[in-house]
């Protein structure tokens, strides 16, 4: 965990990588303004965890939440640094256990 920690935090701390990209629908009644919108804060691994975890219950009934009024909002940067973060962890892993990258969707572990 720490290493992932550490590898997350330097990824984010880089003033080169982009942060994300960050969408939002709101629908309605017509010429009713969406509520606030105040960005999403994944500045730690943690934070990240936090908001990516729940993703899955939150999306795949989306359909559900359509109803008078709809807003909803998706911000792939805390999905894009995480999988950024397990990548070189998996590239820069150490250890008694051969990791290898087979393509792009699959990574066998071997002892």
């Amino acid at each position: 965990m720490q290493n992932l920690r550490m590898i997350y935090r330097d990824l984010y701390d880089n003033p080169e990588t982009s942060k994300g990209l960050e969408f939002r629908y709101s629908g309605g009644m017509p010429g009713r303004e969406p509520t606030e919108w105040p960005p999403v804060d994944f500045t730690t691994y943690d934070l990240a965890i936090a908001h990516v975890g729940p993703m899955y219950v939150r999306w795949r009934y989306i359909y559900e939440e359509i109803q008078e009024t709809f807003d909803v909002r998706v911000a792939f940067g805390p999905l894009y640094f995480l999988a950024q973060t397990f990548h070189q962890a998996i590239r820069s892993y150490k250890g008694n256990r051969k990791v290898a990258m087979k393509d792009a969707q699959f990574i066998e572990l071997r002892p």
